[in-house]
């Protein structure tokens, strides 16, 4: 993890906020779904513990499945992933790769690849960030539409892929064909993200 590149994305984000008055935090409706930021200290704090635990590594392949306004994008791009990610709602799309602009443009975020588009079509991947969606090695999604990626995980990607699910419920939601490895706090004060919950896919 580059913590100067990652204190940078925290600053940015902490601007942000301040300067909206925190409106982003508002649980709000999306076109797939609803959008609701993940506080990203405490999900750095997540990402050392797999590390520590050895569920994943800097440099995999990582999609944030819904990027929202992209400061978990680009937290995953300052710990050593290589950060994508997909976003269905045209105008949080373009907020999303506004933020990771200006990041890039500071040396705070390297080459963050990001696409307008469905994160469950394949030509998300294909046309929007020229990858197969067997390519990403860890997904991230907040609670928008986690049966339908835990299912083309499980149908598509190879064995070991991660699934990193922001909840609400501390009971793990079970998904066929994927293993519930690891239930992470994340933020106990959040009325909507206080787990992060850690599935693989084994077979």
């Amino acid at each position: 993890m580059n913590s100067e590149r990652f204190e940078r994305v925290v600053a940015y984000f902490d601007g942000i906020d301040r300067a909206t008055n925190y409106v982003y935090w508002g649980n709000i409706p999306t076109a797939g779904g609803s959008s609701m930021p993940t506080d990203i200290r405490k999900f750095g704090r997540c990402l050392e513990d797999l590390f520590d635990k050895r569920i994943t590594r800097p440099s995999r392949v990582f999609h944030d499945a819904g990027y929202g306004d992209s400061r978990v994008v680009d937290t995953a791009d300052a710990y050593g992933f290589a950060a994508t990610g997909s976003e269905i709602d045209a105008l949080w799309a373009a907020c999303g790769k506004r933020h990771t602009k200006n990041l890039h443009d500071a040396g705070a975020v390297n080459e963050v690849r990001l696409a307008h588009g469905n994160f469950i079509d394949d030509r998300t991947y294909h046309e929007g960030l020229g990858l197969d969606f067997s390519d990403v090695n860890v997904f991230f999604n907040f609670q928008n539409n986690p049966e339908m990626l835990a299912g083309k995980i499980a149908k598509q990607s190879p064995s070991g892929t991660v699934l990193l699910l922001a909840c609400h419920l501390r009971q793990h939601p079970g998904f066929a064909g994927l293993e519930s490895i690891a239930t992470l706090p994340l933020d106990p004060n959040s009325k909507w993200a206080q787990f992060l919950h850690v599935y693989r896919k084994w077979r």
